[in-house]
């Protein structure tokens, strides 16, 4: 009865969701106690034989009740680590949907797949619906309802068993109850519970969570996800060469104030170029950006172009032979090629690195089928070296246009005022990919488990069912 007390709210839950027709593990817990009360209540009023030797199931569901109080407290933890992050942000991040369906054919490049799941990084001042997301916290959906379904049937068929054998409702319901406890999966909820509080309590230091495995799991599940290019990748200048007739000074100086206006990896690649010379940067103008192929502006009156090779070709500037730039390239490096008023300048050789942990996290968003959407302004970042770059399966980046990325800045910059979300993570790319890899570990933990629970719960009611036909009372109510 104290136990029952103790429970009621799960319990309850579990009547709910059998009345709903959707049975969980709370549905399991309360099959469980039903029937080692009406085991009690039918032992209260039936005369047995002395030689008789049907023992209660009762102790067994009140042991197995203090792991699933356990687990309980594992979850409430881990909500209260949430509320902690929640507390220590003023304005927080969290994934938000892109609603607009024209952005959307712009960004994907497809004008007739605009139901996708496309998600950022947006800003909310509050985060709403926090108590009620938590208790949903609860472990109440850690088995499937068709295998909770499934171990009721078994479980009745065994006490059904036991009643034909014995004749005594005694015993058939401790077939019915033992049977139920076998299959219920108390190991699996204290695991569960256990990683959830464990990955918050890291997630809380750094003002993030994942609230439930239900919203790891539909972070996993996005089909789109747009990250900043500047926040995954970084570039340094490795070496230059310039035309005799331009002085590298000069050259330097242009394309550290063309990429200085431009922003972006290129910007901060440049900035050793100029250091402590940014505040004497010339006025930049009319600075056009065509994707893949390079910058151009006019800066002092003269005409700057930096982009790739392809790019000065266009516009026809005459590069020399190639045999004759002493530039060294690696798998990691691309060349940047500079014209001044329509004459070849320089040419510097830019290496790429990538975040680790980032390119970790985007990685496995990748392999569940989650493409990767870049917003970046580099003509040598094209979807193969960036997939190169990161490590990630083929076909599965995409570099934003930057006409479509000017659209999308105004979306992204906005900061709501309350937002309904389980996801949040403080205003770094650090934390946000330590969130993301939270949520795919805790996505794979909740897949894990919930083999194993319909795996051990379908063999323990079995087991039970078995027990109950070969009419072994011993090793029922033992």
């Amino acid at each position: 009865l104290i136990a029952g007390v103790l429970m009621a709210e799960d319990l309850k839950k579990g009547l709910f969701s059998i009345l709903k027709i959707r049975p969980r593990t709370d549905s399991a817990l309360l099959f469980m106690y039903v029937g080692a009360f009406l085991q009690n209540i039918s032992a209260f009023f039936t005369t047995l034989k002395p030689e008789s030797e049907f023992h209660l199931i009762t102790g067994a569901v009140v042991v197995l009740s203090v792991p699933v109080l356990i687990a309980k407290i594992f979850y409430f933890d881990s909500t209260r680590q949430c509320f902690k992050a929640v507390a220590a942000a003023s304005d927080k991040k969290y994934l938000r949907k892109v609603s607009d369906t024209s952005l959307i054919a712009s960004l994907l490049k497809d004008n007739s797949n605009t139901e996708t799941n496309v998600v950022y990084a947006g800003k909310t001042r509050f985060i709403s619906g926090f108590l009620k997301r938590g208790a949903a916290a609860a472990f109440s959906g850690q088995a499937s309802s068709r295998i909770t379904a499934l171990t009721f049937l078994l479980s009745l068929i065994a006490g059904i068993t036991g009643l034909i054998i014995t004749k005594s409702p005694v015993y058939a319901l401790g077939c019915l109850t033992a049977t139920a406890a076998l299959s219920f999966p108390v190991s699996c909820l204290v695991f569960t519970g256990y990683k959830l509080k464990t990955e918050n309590s890291a997630l809380s230091v750094k003002s993030s969570y994942v609230q439930t495995y239900a919203d790891a799991h539909v972070f996993c599940c996005v089909d789109d996800i747009i990250v900043d290019g500047h926040d995954i990748l970084s570039a340094e200048i490795v070496s230059s060469a310039c035309n005799k007739n331009v002085s590298p000074k000069q050259a330097e100086f242009c394309a550290a104030a063309l990429t200085n206006k431009a922003d972006g990896i290129l910007k901060d690649a440049f900035a050793g170029f100029a250091s402590g010379y940014q505040d004497k940067f010339p006025e930049v103008e009319n600075l056009v950006f065509e994707d893949k192929l390079g910058f151009s502006a006019w800066i002092s009156d003269c005409r700057i172009l930096l982009g790739t090779k392809d790019f000065l070709v266009s516009h026809n500037v005459e590069l020399p032979k190639e045999h004759t730039i002493p530039f060294v390239l690696d798998d990691n490096s691309k060349p940047l090629f500079l014209a001044i008023e329509g004459h070849f300048a320089a040419v510097f050789t830019v290496r790429y690195s990538e975040n680790p942990s980032a390119a970790k996290s985007l990685c496995e968003l990748a392999k569940n089928g989650t493409n990767i959407l870049i917003s970046i302004k580099d003509p040598n970042i094209t979807e193969e070296f960036g997939e190169k770059l990161l490590g990630l399966p083929e076909h599965s980046l995409r570099i934003i246009k930057s006409s479509t990325n000017e659209n999308f800045l105004s979306a992204k910059n906005t900061v709501t005022d309350s937002e309904e979300t389980g996801i949040v993570f403080a205003d770094s790319f650090e934390t946000f990919s330590r969130t993301m890899a939270s949520a795919i570990k805790l996505d794979k933990t909740k897949s894990v488990s919930k083999l194993l629970t319909e795996a051990v719960g379908v063999a323990g009611a079995v087991f039970g069912v078995i027990l109950s036909i070969a009419g072994t009372k011993t090793g029922l109510n033992s």
